[in-house]
């Protein structure tokens, strides 16, 4: 095993370099100091330890970094040539302060200065506070100019993320057409992002008015990218196929949804785990297919049921326990249900984002059972004024608690 000693000849150009910059006095104490040789990527300390002393690096580079709640490193800086840690130097004055994991980026040569020195050194040598100096400006130019990259990858990130708005925006149905095709209805549409996993759509087939209202796996960017596909899946489906049942919709889209994904269609149950990801992509949604003329309507549903409410009282149609997409337990076929309609009937059609909503004290969610009565209490409003109070209500409820989920609410009138 080499000496100090050894160590230090070994590189006494890279300790010239450190010398020069320091008092005569200062060097003499930093040749008594222990030298320590690390052979490529080693972790010299963690956040945890009790270190007493601190690195100073005369070969190689080292970085010091702190973990993210999934385990991921965060780098808080490297540590070069020269250089020694400045949370390191700070902790000394400041114990408080947490410092980071350091690890060494390759062969890495450090000289080893005991803690009790930091103050000593600081109020005796000049050349010392310029170095501390030197690195706190350092460290605050990086953190300046990473702080600019930052910003600026934030702001392209947030203006595709806003270009991505108007393009799912633009393929969901227009107000003109919805009010065309449903004289009295509203729709809360709240995504708790920019972009939205729920969706609706609207068409008309012979004599049929076709509405859809979807919640995808997931909110923001991938859950806007699974309502993309199911829009474009339904678009290609009734251009295709004029007459068909709701619940022949759902077959169809279902085996469309699982071919665009790659999902096999001969998986055995058996073979598939409970959290699989084939079981995490899909849609939840309720189809209902209208003829205004004779008051009668198909639906289907793939989880997502609807409410009818008729003389102040609330009927509850449930979907099949399913999701358009890949399911352990699939039925061959969902359920087509047919339901005769009157006059001043209520439908109301909704994702989950309403009902599992955290109060402002993030201790409870709104229930389907406040949701039920809610729907009840209002249903006597105009559907604009039914709309506002929904807004209202749940906004009140969640305080300044974050939305968890995107929100969407949607009531027809017959």
């Amino acid at each position: 095993m080499e000496t100090d000693t050894q160590i230090g000849t070994k590189y006494k150009s890279h300790l010239d370099r450190l010398y020069n910059l320091l008092e005569d006095e200062l060097v003499e104490e930093i040749k008594t100091m222990p030298i320590a040789e690390f052979k490529g990527e080693v972790i010299l300390a963690k956040s945890t330890d009790d270190v007493s002393f601190i690195p100073l690096v005369i070969k190689g580079s080292m970085r010091t970094v702190r973990y993210d709640i999934y385990g991921q490193e965060v780098l808080i800086y490297d540590i070069n040539e020269m250089q020694s840690c400045i949370i390191s130097i700070t902790s000394v004055y400041c114990p408080g302060i947490e410092n980071g994991t350091a690890i060494s980026n390759e062969d890495l040569v450090l000289i080893l200065i005991p803690k009790s020195k930091i103050q000593e050194w600081t109020s005796k040598y000049k050349s010392w506070v310029e170095f501390t100096f030197l690195l706190n400006e350092q460290r605050m130019n990086e953190l300046i100019e990473r702080n600019k990259q930052v910003s600026e990858k934030s702001k392209e990130i947030s203006d595709s993320i806003n270009y991505a708005q108007r393009i799912q925006n633009a393929v969901l149905p227009t107000q003109e057409t919805i009010s065309n095709l449903l004289p009295e209805n509203f729709i809360l549409f709240k995504p708790r992002d920019i972009v939205s996993g729920d969706y609706y759509w609207i068409t008309k087939i012979q004599n049929k008015t076709v509405v859809v209202v979807a919640d995808c796996t997931g909110h923001g960017v991938p859950g806007a990218f699974m309502s993309m596909l199911g829009i474009s899946l339904l678009n290609k489906l009734f251009t295709d196929k004029d007459d068909i049942s709701a619940a022949k919709v759902l077959n169809l889209l279902r085996e469309d949804v699982k071919k665009s994904l790659g999902h096999e269609m001969n998986v055995k149950d058996e073979d598939l785990p409970d959290n699989s990801e084939l079981v995490k992509d899909g849609m939840d949604m309720a189809i209902m297919m209208f003829d205004f003329d004779s008051r009668s309507m198909q639906y289907a549903g793939a989880y997502n049921p609807f409410y009818l409410v008729r003389n102040k009282e609330l009927l509850h149609f449930k979907g099949d326990r399913m999701p358009v997409g890949f399911h352990i337990k699939e039925s061959p076929s969902f359920t087509n249900q047919e339901v005769d309609l009157k006059k001043d009937d209520i439908i109301y059609a909704f994702s989950d984002g309403y009902v599992d909503q955290m109060d402002v004290t993030g201790s409870k969610k709104f229930m389907t059972k406040n949701f039920k009565k809610l729907l009840l209490d209002i249903n006597h409003l105009s559907m604009e004024e039914q709309k506002d109070t929904l807004n209202a209500k749940i906004e009140e409820w969640k305080g300044d608690h974050d939305q968890i989920d995107d929100i969407l609410v949607m009531g027809i009138k017959i």
